[in-house]
């Protein structure tokens, strides 16, 4: 999905706040980033799974949003914060927006 109107318009829901510009605006999708928990990073082609476009030197943003497992270790329950599935944008905001349309386990 790209940035624009409908995009911004399913984060509003999401996270139940106000329409806005989430996905082109950082200080609005960096919102969404802190509600969510959300980590965004620079991406690059070389990342073996991710498509940012043809050129190898293209510079993408990846973003996941935490999620929680619990590993049982002997007689106790381990809680271990883990970031599985990273979605791809073409900015930090878009980046941002898409991780948090993904499902949470």
């Amino acid at each position: 999905m790209k940035p624009g109107p409908e995009l911004d318009a399913l984060i509003a829901a999401k996270i139940e706040g106000p329409l806005r510009h989430y996905s082109t605006d950082i200080a609005c999708a960096w919102e969404v980033a802190e509600k969510l928990r959300i980590a965004v990073v620079l991406a690059m082609e070389c990342w073996s799974d991710v498509d940012i476009g043809s050129d190898p030197e293209r510079l993408g943003w990846a973003a996941a949003a935490e999620q929680v497992a619990h590993v049982e270790k002997g007689d106790k329950t381990v809680s271990v914060e883990l970031y599985a599935e990273w979605s791809i944008g073409e900015t930090a905001p878009h980046a941002i927006c898409l991780a948090a349309l993904v499902p949470q386990s």
